[in-house]
């Protein structure tokens, strides 16, 4: 499943922070007063997150590839 920004936009703040938290990200912080500053901090962090362990996840694919020939 691929997931985009505007997924990541759509998607309830409580699942995003989940995702976040899956991943092992350290979320910013909550003391915004605006709501939609937070959504939007959270959101980046998450989609950086999503990117390097998907980077990550395909070294480790290819070593183990090229391990295994």
């Amino acid at each position: 499943m691929d997931l985009d920004i505007d997924c990541l936009r759509e998607a309830r703040v409580e699942n995003v922070e989940r995702l976040g938290r899956s991943l092992g990200l350290r979320l910013p912080d909550k003391t915004h007063h605006d709501r939609r500053a937070y959504v939007r901090e959270l959101v980046k962090v998450v989609m950086q997150g999503l990117r390097r362990d998907a980077r990550q996840r395909g070294a480790r694919q290819y070593e183990a590839q090229a391990f295994y020939r």
